[in-house]
């Protein structure tokens, strides 16, 4: 083991600690699905259930100074395979040329966003290029999109570019030449997209990688000079044990990465694209490890974090050894709700209150939109008082475990003592939440099943599983918020 402990002992261990947060009695509550499914909350409200939107309506009134700081996502969609237990919008086998009219069209979709927005640069607090895999295109693609994207950005005050790429997209010379263009135009962090380093389980997601590729992506990444780099890994996938993930997380640790991000499998849909994960969960539970054991797979991949110097205590889910390990675009957009410019279809935007998605048909509905000099966004709202007084609590509390009151009553102007009470009393009597006079925090229970705890403030109307999903106890959320 990488710490002192035998795998025997871990594993007994984080079985110990799972028993006492009793999942059995929450399910009974009502609290956890029945069947042991995980919605994954990341943004409220829910991107599947925004409707359609014009141009016109998204950004009239909006009225921005130069100096007023954004965060920039762009999806690069391309991808080798399309992964088994992949929710979002990609695009395998795309031509040279395919890749070149992207480019194209991302090019006026950005200048589409000065015309829109009013100012010459977007003031950029914060970048993250992910997709697909953005570095499924010649180095000769990637410097073009290089020099139009930077051009388009004022990066003075920018705190952090992240990558996300796939191991074998930056193997070889021309991984090499890949990595150093990143590096020379500002990437200062990249997310290697491992998932496994056990090749059976690679085979089962489809992955085109082999475990031996990741590890040398992760030293060609060292080599290029990147000193910030993390790596995704997926635990309750077909196939796993719990010996399994225990090296899955041994050989992690080995390689001094400088964060992890674990994942659990996700078969609830997040996006609007279906994935065969949903249909395998549907034919073949039984293929998936038992509930208990992906929650003790969840613990294992704490413990062994906390043991080896690693924390989640900045990001919830991103284990760390330092501060700039955490995706500052994620936590920017998720907890402390920047305004964000995406790029590309599928892509979120946020601008004061709107949400907005960008085209859902994929490359031909954006490379249309945008041919008629229209922005790509085509669903969208504008957030009801309701809906903010619900994102407010749910972005903090889920990824930083705590939300401070003052800041509550500063961005939705009623304070948080007088909304939620009911259902407040409810999980501090479960031991879920607890608060003082200045936070409302998540206790370790709350803080290991914090995806629960946020749907328990879920409107009806944006509730992931049905009620039949829930037993009838106190904390069925269809008992909750009205819609």
């Amino acid at each position: 083991m990488v710490a002192n402990i035998k795998k025997s002992e871990l594993i007994k261990l984080a079985g110990d600690q799972v028993r006492d947060f009793n999942a059995g009695e929450l399910k009974n509550a009502g609290f956890l699905p029945l069947d042991g499914r995980c919605f994954v909350q990341m943004h409220y409200p829910p991107a599947l259930y925004f409707p359609p939107v014009t141009e016109e309506e998204f950004f009239d009134g909006l009225d921005y100074k130069p100096s007023d700081p954004f965060i920039v996502y762009a999806h690069i969609p391309f991808c080798i395979n399309r992964c088994i237990f992949c929710h979002f919008y990609i695009k395998t086998g795309a031509s040279p040329e395919e890749k070149d009219k992207y480019l194209d069209t991302m090019e006026k979709e950005m200048d589409i966003y000065l015309d829109r927005l009013g100012i010459d640069k977007i003031n950029t607090s914060a970048v993250n290029i992910g997709g697909g895999t953005p570095t499924d295109m010649s180095p000769a693609q990637l410097e073009r999109f290089l020099v139009f994207f930077t051009r388009r950005l004022d990066l003075s005050s920018c705190r952090q570019t992240t990558w996300d790429v796939d191991p074998t997209t930056i193997l070889g010379a021309d991984g090499m030449e890949k990595l150093k263009l990143m590096r020379r135009y500002g990437a200062d962090r990249i997310t290697i997209g491992v998932q496994s380093f056990n090749d059976f389980i690679l085979k089962k997601m489809n992955r085109a990688h082999t475990g031996r590729d990741a590890v040398d992506a992760l030293k060609q990444a060292r080599e290029a000079g990147f000193d910030n780099v993390c790596i995704d890994l997926i635990y309750g996938y077909p196939g796993q044990t719990l010996d399994g993930w225990v090296d899955e997380m041994e050989t992690a640790i080995s390689l001094e990465v400088d964060s992890m991000q674990l994942y659990r499998i996700r078969v609830a849909p997040i996006g609007h694209w279906a994935n065969s994960i949903e249909k395998w969960w549907a034919k073949r539970q039984n293929d998936f490890p038992a509930y208990d054991e992906t929650l003790i797979m969840r613990r294992i991949g704490y413990l062994m974090s906390e043991m080896n110097g690693y924390s989640d205590r900045h990001y919830t889910g991103l284990y760390t050894k330092k501060y700039e390990g955490i995706s500052l675009y994620n936590k920017a957009h998720t907890a402390e709700f920047f305004d964000t410019i995406g790029l590309g279809p599928s892509s979120r935007v946020l601008l004061k209150n709107r949400l907005g998605m960008n085209a859902r048909g994929g490359i031909e509905t954006y490379t249309s939109l945008i041919n008629q000099g229209r922005s790509a966004i085509e669903v969208g709202k504008l957030t009801t008082k309701e809906e903010n007084q619900i994102r407010y609590l749910l972005g903090p509390l889920k990824f930083m475990r705590e939300i401070e009151k003052e800041y509550y009553r500063k961005m939705t102007g009623v304070p948080l003592d007088t909304v939620f009470q009911k259902k407040i009393k409810m999980m501090k009597d479960f031991n879920l939440i607890t608060e003082d006079d200045k936070k409302l925090m998540l206790t370790p229970r709350g803080h290991f099943f914090s995806d629960e705890v946020c749907v328990q403030f879920y409107q009806r109307k944006y509730l992931p599983f049905p009620r039949s999903s829930y037993a009838e106890g106190e904390f069925n959320p269809y008992n909750g918020l009205d819609s």
